[in-house]
């Protein structure tokens, strides 16, 4: 945990930018809209007025008992933590139980946005479910448990003309008033890279979890599902750019483009770096015939996008896929550029050396993707890359070249 025209977000999970939702637009009015209309519309759009013609009351939107916890989840919590004393000793216990099978034996499956109650009995949860979970079980058991906010490193998927980013949530648990420990069930992804973390009051993470199944119910075509979805994570969280983002191409699913122009506008004055709004509304106003301001909006893309490594990356894998190998070489070079110590890009230029056949290359990169490599898990992963590489190149031996140094010099 992450939509388009962009759809900018989804917990692990996804957030999406579908900037190609409004390709089949003509005969719209051209320009952006009087100060006075928009905040018109977006008082409607909160209100629901936007979509239904009418207010929505507060019984109309859904609610979730985000943190219920049952007699058998607390008979869980009581049977594995009541006889410890200690912080660390409960954590440690109600970590293990949930994690092995036998017991809860909780899987990852980015899919499930799950309450703390249905994830304890799915057995499956993505980061925020699993949040969700572990703090509810965690009060429980007397222990003061808090959601965390992890930016990670966006990740584009540029097919069909659509741009994916990626958010994160965590769980801070503290251990003594000196010290407290993260507890992330996808901690071992080896492709997120996490950049910095920040508190999340429960409201705010409730949002998420609703604005997640906004994006679920947007991706199953139940607009006005995921319209209501939206506003309820709204009125948690009002002034969360990615979530007016997200509600923005709701709207224009919906065909009130004009509310949409409305919701993105908010999620760029709420956050002027929100680069899934800026996509969705330059393709707006392109629909629209306001070139002049949909241009604007493209060239701040545009620069954003060649400052970040991580665009780069994702154009470089689409070159590589249309077996486009210089192209692929070139965007990684100025991905490094700007990046030199990211494994991720080390990786890919390794893959893209091997199908140029520049083979002492490919396995040079992979022993820099193995040393800065953040997690065993990415670590692993690498070194298994590194033994197909040699034994296909007839050089097995050679696993065990720099393995001391890739040891010693490791982030993770």
């Amino acid at each position: 945990m992450a939509t388009l025209l962009s759809v900018a977000a989804r917990v692990q999970g996804t957030v999406l930018v579908l900037a190609a939702m409004l390709a089949g637009c003509t005969n719209l009015p051209a320009g952006i809209a009087p100060a006075t209309e928009l905040d018109q519309r977006v008082r409607e759009t909160l209100n629901g007025s936007a979509v239904f013609g009418r207010p929505v009351s507060a019984n109309e939107l859904p609610h979730h008992d985000i943190l219920k916890v049952d007699p058998q989840m607390a008979e869980f919590v009581a049977r594995h933590t009541g006889s410890y004393r200690t912080r660390s000793k409960k954590i440690r216990e109600l970590l293990r139980a949930l994690l092995t099978p036998g017991l809860v034996g909780i899987q990852y499956n980015e899919g499930y946005t799950l309450t703390a109650e249905k994830a304890f009995k799915a057995q499956q949860a993505n980061c925020l479910a699993f949040s969700n979970l572990f703090i509810a079980l965690a009060r429980e058991a007397g222990l003061n448990a808090y959601y965390q906010d992890v930016l990670v490193a966006p990740e584009w998927d540029l097919k069909a003309g659509s741009m994916t980013l990626r958010r994160h949530v965590n769980v801070l648990i503290e251990v003594n008033r000196f010290h407290s420990q993260v507890i992330d069930l996808s901690r071992e992804r080896y492709d997120l890279v996490e950049l910095e973390t920040k508190p999340l009051t429960d409201e705010q993470a409730f949002a998420q979890y609703y604005n997640n199944l906004a994006m679920d119910s947007l991706y199953e075509k139940d607009y006005q599902q995921a319209y209501l979805y939206a506003l309820k994570a709204l009125q948690l969280d009002r002034r969360a750019a990615f979530i007016w983002s997200n509600l923005g191409v709701i709207l224009s699913r919906l065909d009130k483009l004009d509310h949409a122009e409305a919701a993105l506008l908010q999620a760029i004055q709420y956050d002027s770096g929100e680069q899934a709004a800026m996509v969705n509304l330059a393709a707006l106003y392109r629909a629209r015939g306001a070139f002049e301001q949909a241009l604007e909006l493209e060239k701040r893309v545009a620069r954003y996008r060649a400052r970040n490594p991580y665009y780069l990356l994702a154009s470089a894998k689409e070159a590589y896929q249309h077996a486009d190998y210089a192209a692929a070489l070139g965007l990684l070079s100025k991905a490094l550029a700007l990046k030199n110590d990211e494994a991720l890009l080390f990786a890919m230029l390794s893959q893209t050396h091997a199908a140029m056949g520049q083979h002492d290359k490919a396995v040079s990169s992979l022993h820099k993707a193995i040393r800065m490599a953040d997690t065993d898990t990415q670590r692993n992963n690498y070194r298994a890359r590194l033994d197909e590489l040699l034994a296909n190149l007839g050089n097995p031996q050679a696993t065990q070249v720099n393995e001391e140094h890739e040891s010693n010099s490791g982030r993770g």
